[in-house]
């Protein structure tokens, strides 16, 4: 058998980076169709919630398969992504007109990213900072390539919009080359970096430390439970940090968590997971044998009420002697409807 496209198909094509195409063998089949989406309507921003309808998938599905592509450098999440995927933006109030104004007609509300510097504004800012110059012959060193202008813009966004220090951003850099990082996801983690006030050497330092003991965690997780994934993504990493870090779960927690999901659905769904292990911090499970307390108790529960809608009629109990209270006995009328057969005179006997 052969196969090949239509030519009558050609009416409309949709192109696929060619890293996304290398590794199609380890992509599920929602993430094929988060790709395939994408890449579809390249000329817009896409929420997660028009990926879900467009693609037919859940939510769950659309953020585990965006995360398996970022995770290989194929789509971002973040600003300045060449494949936007931003949350949808909050919607903005118009203020009251006053009382003895018209109602002044609603103004639509625009919210723009930064743009990216062009290569005239990356020229003119390398002739005149010193700071600039050695960011970029720094991080040249840091990733062990040469960077072109892609890298550059990013790097110079890292700084000058966002404020991170030059040493801060090789900081991030040299992370990224131990992790085999793209710059796109350098640029994410920079970003995420800025909003939390990293911006000092101490504090990048804590956290590569909280990054590598997530990276620890994910390997021994991966390896009891078998998955297979190229390296975590941002997200994933926020999961395990929140399981290990701030909930304070076992690694057997984690890993029952796991054993939980993968009775409901097939796919790996870190949002599945974390829902679960948050029910739990919630009613105060922190050890296995708490949630199969809980789960035994729920079975009983599931069974007593079973039971009782098998057993819709219950006999009532005899009244006191004495009392006037008219018992009716059900059990016994259930009985003799059951054992006595009803016998028909002859029309002559019934004159």
């Amino acid at each position: 058998m052969t196969v090949r496209v239509d030519p009558a198909a050609f009416g409309g094509a949709v192109v696929v980076p060619a890293a996304a195409l290398e590794r199609l063998k380890l992509a599920s089949g929602d993430a094929l169709k988060v790709l395939l989406f994408v890449c579809r309507n390249m000329d817009r921003p896409l929420t997660a919630e028009e990926i879900a309808d467009g693609a037919g998938l859940s939510p769950a599905a659309v953020a585990d398969g965006a995360a398996y592509w970022e995770a290989l450098g194929v789509l971002t999440t973040g600003e300045g992504s060449s494949v936007p995927f931003p949350a949808p933006a909050a919607e903005t109030p118009t203020p009251a007109p006053a009382p003895a104004a018209p109602k002044a007609p609603e103004k639509a509300v625009v919210v723009e990213k930064p743009n990216l510097p062009s290569y005239d504004m990356i020229c003119k800012r390398v002739a005149e900072s010193d700071e600039v110059r050695v960011l970029f012959s720094e991080a040249q060193g840091k990733l062990g390539r040469t960077i072109g202008t892609a890298d550059q813009s990013r790097l110079l966004m890292l700084l000058d919009y966002y404020g991170l220090p030059v040493e801060v951003i090789l900081t991030v850099c040299e992370y990224a080359r131990a992790h085999r990082q793209t710059t796109a996801q350098i640029y994410s983690m920079g970003i995420d970096w800025a909003k939390r006030e990293i911006d000092t050497l101490e504090a990048a330092d804590e956290e590569l430390k909280r990054l590598e003991s997530v990276n620890t965690l994910w390997f021994a997780f991966a390896e009891r439970t078998g998955i297979r994934l190229p390296k975590l993504s941002a997200a994933q990493r926020k999961y395990f940090a929140t399981w290990k870090t701030d909930w304070r779960f076992s690694d057997e927690m984690i890993t029952l968590a796991f054993d939980e999901m993968k009775k409901n659905t097939e796919a790996v769904s870190f949002p599945y997971m974390n829902k679960i292990l948050s029910g739990w911090k919630q009613a105060g499970y922190d050890t296995p044998e708490k949630v199969a307390r809980h789960e035994q108790e729920r079975a009983a529960e599931l069974d007593r009420k079973a039971a009782e809608q098998r057993t819709p009629y219950r006999e009532k109990a005899a009244p006191a002697p004495g009392s006037t209270e008219i018992s009716y006995d059900l059990a016994e009328a259930m009985r003799r409807m059951d054992t006595a057969v009803p016998t028909l005179k002859k029309k002559e006997d019934r004159k």
